[in-house]
């Protein structure tokens, strides 16, 4: 299989994981899973899913502010630094750019 282009993580992940962990390394501020499904392209729900797995295995922080919740990137999680390794290596090569899920 040839090695996708337009997202780094489709590589070693399959659908909507891959374009969340995307979306989370594009930008390092807190965002909701609103703003980053549009981003992706997914619906919220399926988003909201990846994003609580992804909270309890604590690659991503969530902050809660009234009936908002915020996610990013751990930065204190053990593997933060390889998986902005990894999304910054595509962007360097200048494969990909925000909102190029595939």
């Amino acid at each position: 299989m040839p090695m996708n282009q337009n997202n780094p993580f489709s590589n070693i992940i399959r659908g909507v994981e891959a374009d969340v962990l995307w979306a989370l390394c594009e930008d390092p501020l807190f965002q909701t899973a609103t703003a980053i499904a549009r981003e992706c392209g997914r619906s919220r729900s399926e988003v909201r899913v990846v994003l609580n797995y992804f909270a309890a295995t604590e690659i991503v922080t969530v902050f809660q502010d009234g009936g908002y919740k915020f996610f990013r990137l751990n930065t204190q999680h053990p593997l933060h630094r390889e998986v902005i390794a990894l999304s910054q290596s595509f962007l360097r090569q200048g494969i990909t750019t925000r909102n190029s899920f595939a």
